[in-house]
């Protein structure tokens, strides 16, 4: 992972989070989810990785979704609510790693006051908890909350990363040097200098 950058803010309460990663291809499935349910909320879940002290949502399956009843401003599972993710993870062998929940809001993304009440229910299921807010401009907010043995809540990083792997990063570069010629416009006339 050499080139990520930043989607969410930092933490405004002056603690030091977690902070989560998320590949190119898990982001564009999310922005999916999202993008093609413009007006409504949508919600869903995922699998996360932790590696020193950090949590990584690698692979585009990693996010997915449940039935569901939405509105403008509501996403709420339908039936079981949890249940049928749970059984997702279980029947893939990753229920420890199901810890993250996330949904979309048609304009801002942030944690409203219901949003913060569902994060603290799902203290009653997990020990902690990702919880992701996006909308269709691919804003991200993200918190981390624990909830056992105590309770702790912070916002968190939130940053993309180039999931390109050596092999295919090496035979690119190399053709794109080979075949692209770049030609200065206005826009990349600060970079380009005259011979």
């Amino acid at each position: 992972m050499d080139a990520h950058y930043a989607l969410g803010s930092p933490s405004k309460e002056n603690v030091i989070a977690p902070r989560l990663f998320i590949s190119s291809a898990a982001l564009v499935r999310l922005a999916a989810y999202v993008r093609l349910q413009p007006t409504t909320e949508v919600c869903g879940y995922g699998f996360v990785s932790s590696w020193n002290g950090d949590f990584y949502v690698a692979n585009p399956d990693d996010f997915f979704i449940t039935e569901q009843v939405v509105t403008s401003s509501s996403a709420k599972d339908a039936g079981a609510g949890l249940g049928p993710a749970y059984a997702q993870a279980v029947v893939e062998g990753r229920d420890s790693q199901l810890r993250l929940q996330w949904h979309s809001h048609p304009g801002d993304a942030y944690f409203s006051s219901t949003d913060m009440r569902n994060v603290k229910e799902f203290g009653n299921t997990f020990d902690y908890l990702i919880s992701v807010v996006t909308n269709r401009w691919g804003n991200i907010q993200a918190r981390f909350d624990t909830f056992q043995p105590w309770r702790f809540g912070a916002e968190m990083e939130v940053f993309c990363y180039d999931d390109i792997d050596e092999e295919t990063r090496r035979l690119v570069s190399a053709e794109l040097r080979r075949k692209v010629t770049v030609v200065p416009t206005k826009k990349n006339l600060t970079q380009w200098r005259p011979a």
